[in-house]
């Protein structure tokens, strides 16, 4: 804990006589104090003093200028340690994830990105595609981001075989699971959806994947989804993206842009296990079941 960023003096302000003491302390050349570095790049130089100026007449653009928090100020530059993360849920990598109030649920609003169990134990990945088709001989618990691309990482996600996501390590936080089917049916019906579709197998509803999707397409700035996004509110804020999929058969990546593909933690038969989709050409919901091998992504409620 140290105080807010750029108060040198620690009195609560931000103004010239900070900035006097951070000359001086980069004029020295000794002392590195972590709430001095304005930059946070391991160094105080005249690149802080600069920013500490910037700051001092300019003090809007002060706010929370992590992209992760709910209150993320884009125009700030510097952290006045207001970022509220009351709303959020952190995995045992540090990844932060905002919370999304559904009925009496709580849902993850991204795709689970976690490259370890919850006991710290690294997930396997790094596989080709003969490799990851073979994972099922051995039932092993493995991930995989979209064509091995970081950009695809960072907006999309992992994509998990059912192997990792059954593992009694667990992908999810302390405190969150993978949904089950039934779980996934109360969202839908929180969502709006009949009960005498709710059970029904394929594609169900009217415009409860609408609700559910980001919305935007390739076309429109911000947007990933294919044209037409068909029916995307985003009304239920769950931010559904089009992470896509990896095929079990060859372990060729699928479908990005297109669809949105989730693990249920349950079984539909002996060989494959429920799962919800989304697609960019309906408003619907898709209720299916997969073979276990395949890659889909993961979305965590709370217990």
């Amino acid at each position: 804990q140290y105080p807010n960023m750029g108060d040198m003096t620690m009195d609560g302000f931000i103004n010239v006589i900070d900035l006097v003491q951070l000359v001086e302390v980069v004029l020295d050349g000794i002392i590195y104090i972590d709430y001095m570095d304005l930059n946070q790049d391991g160094f105080l130089n005249i690149i802080d003093i600069v920013a500490l100026v910037e700051i001092i007449l300019n003090p809007e653009t002060l706010g929370c200028t992590d992209p992760n928090a709910p209150n993320y100020n884009p125009e700030a530059f510097y952290d006045d340690g207001s970022c509220d993360y009351s709303n959020t849920v952190i995995d045992i990598d540090g990844n932060v994830y905002s919370i999304v109030f559904i009925g009496e649920q709580e849902w993850m609003g991204e795709n689970l990105k976690v490259s370890h169990y919850r006991n710290g134990d690294p997930i396997p990945t790094g596989f080709n595609g003969d490799d990851w088709s073979n994972l099922d001989l051995n039932q092993t618990g493995a991930y995989s981001i979209y064509e091995d691309q970081p950009t695809n990482e960072y907006l999309f996600g992992f994509l998990y075989n059912w192997f990792a996501v059954d593992d009694e390590r667990g992908v999810c936080p302390e405190g969150w699971h993978v949904p089950n089917d039934e779980e996934f049916i109360y969202l839908e019906l929180e969502l709006g959806m009949p009960w005498e579709d709710a059970n029904l197998y394929g594609w169900h509803g009217t415009n409860e994947g609408g609700k559910s999707k980001e919305v935007g397409t390739l076309q429109h700035m911000n947007g990933f989804w294919l044209f037409p996004n068909e029916g995307a509110t985003n009304e239920s804020g769950l931010s559904v993206l089009p992470a896509g999929r990896r095929d079990n058969a060859d372990g060729e990546y699928l479908s990005l842009y297109s669809l949105g593909i989730f693990w249920a933690s349950d079984n539909f038969d002996n060989n494959s296990m429920w799962l919800r989709q989304f697609n960019y050409d309906t408003a619907q919901i898709g209720r299916f079941a997969t073979s276990k091998d395949n890659g889909l992504s993961v979305r965590c409620i709370k217990d």
